[in-house]
């Protein structure tokens, strides 16, 4: 627990821990509402962790793009180009995934100190304001997250929130579970979703609106079957993805079939979310292979596997130059790397095929948003970008 004693952002930090009659853990600590491990038996009713996270509180604040075990807000998943409009007025929040809005932004909830207070040994409550002012979303806000752990062996995670202005709001949690051993990947684990579409991706993995029918495709789990089994399959969607990371549309009866109040809250007064699984599976995180993030939200509940880490020290401009390789298969840039950055920003790209955008002015929009921006043309073009970075 020492490791986790610090200050982070002005704030005392500590490492809760939550028990049960049956001897199971779960620890939680501050920074992100994180939960850091689960400790289960298995079946030789031996404890085991069952999910990923770090040994100090310092690799989760100094791994910026981590996840792990972390409370979501204020809006979880992505808002294309980071735009939305209530009530008449467009907002515009910052943009921090391929010109869109994720997670709330850089600072979304996974990067905030919470105030804790645990209740007994089962029940902590976690509490944080966020102001507009950190992602400009409408509204300041009040979250409460209250984590229970039953002697049923449940650990149970309740939202609660109260806002100022009208808002948006989409809460869940990212840890990432994996139910073997954690120093292996989940491939060979079986995965059953009751599910008969997904919503389909570009390659900045944004949806478009629409569904798509699993029928025949890499993304039919009706029937169990080994998480890997298709992952390597010549898929549209797999590519866009770097694998699974899609929304499953569960056949499910719907809200008012599923617990949903219809006296207090209507259901014709409501704009109700498809019930939602979400899976990613990409490459690895050092030793720990691929593994499941499992994600409870009110009515709907996601699964996904380790994102690829982001590559240290790569600066936006060595990212635009893996983008104008990814057309030249003679480039010596490392294949993982290529993979990672595939994905590109479509009306850069059109830009500078049609003339529009110059390579000078492409480094500099690289360098400005931090994200990739596609070259995609000739060798000459690729060599003339290699020159400039040279400079």
């Amino acid at each position: 627990m020492a490791d986790f004693e610090s200050t982070v952002k002005g704030k005392e930090n500590h490492l809760y821990v939550l028990t049960n009659k049956n001897g199971m853990e779960v620890c939680v600590t501050n920074f992100g509402a994180r939960i850091v491990s689960i400790m289960v038996p298995n079946k030789n009713g031996e404890m085991q962790d069952v999910v990923l996270g770090f040994d100090s509180i310092a690799d989760y604040v100094n791994n910026e793009d981590n996840n792990f075990g972390a409370a979501i807000g204020r809006y979880g998943n992505r808002i294309a180009q980071g735009k939305i409009t209530i009530e008449g007025k467009e907002y515009q929040l910052l943009q921090n995934n391929y010109g869109h809005c994720l997670h709330g932004g850089p600072e979304g909830y996974h990067r905030q100190m919470w105030d804790a207070n645990q209740v007994d040994e089962h029940t902590l409550e976690m509490t944080l304001q966020d102001s507009a002012a950190v992602a400009n979303f409408p509204g300041n806000v009040t979250v409460k997250m209250t984590y229970t752990l039953t002697d049923d062996n449940e650990l149970k995670i309740d939202y609660s929130a109260t806002t100022d202005s009208t808002t948006i709001l989409n809460l869940t949690n990212h840890s990432y579970f994996n139910l073997g051993d954690l120093s292996k990947d989940v491939m060979a684990q079986e995965l059953m979703i009751s599910a008969d579409s997904i919503t389909p991706i570009d390659s900045t993995f944004m949806t478009n609106g629409t569904m798509q029918a699993v029928a025949g495709t890499p993304f039919d789990f009706r029937k169990s079957k080994p998480i890997g089994k298709d992952i390597k399959a010549d898929d549209e969607q797999l590519k866009n993805g770097n694998g699974y990371d899609h929304n499953f549309v569960l056949n499910t009866g719907g809200d008012a079939q599923n617990g949903w109040d219809t006296d207090q809250f209507p259901i014709d007064n409501y704009e109700l979310t498809l019930a939602m699984l979400q899976i990613i599976r990409n490459g690895g995180l050092g030793n720990g292979g691929s593994n499941f993030d499992a994600k409870i939200r009110r009515n709907s509940t996601d699964l996904e596997d380790l994102i690829i880490a982001h590559i240290s020290g790569m600066d936006a401009m060595a990212r635009a130059l893996l983008n104008a390789a990814a057309i030249v298969e003679k480039s010596e840039i490392p294949a993982m790397l290529k993979q990672r950055y595939a994905s590109f920003d479509a009306g850069v790209g059109k830009d500078f095929e049609e003339g529009k955008l110059t390579l000078e002015q492409l480094v500099d929009y690289a360098k400005a948003n931090g994200e990739p921006a596609i070259v995609s043309g000739k060798q000459e073009k690729y060599e003339t970008l290699v020159a400039l970075y040279a400079k």
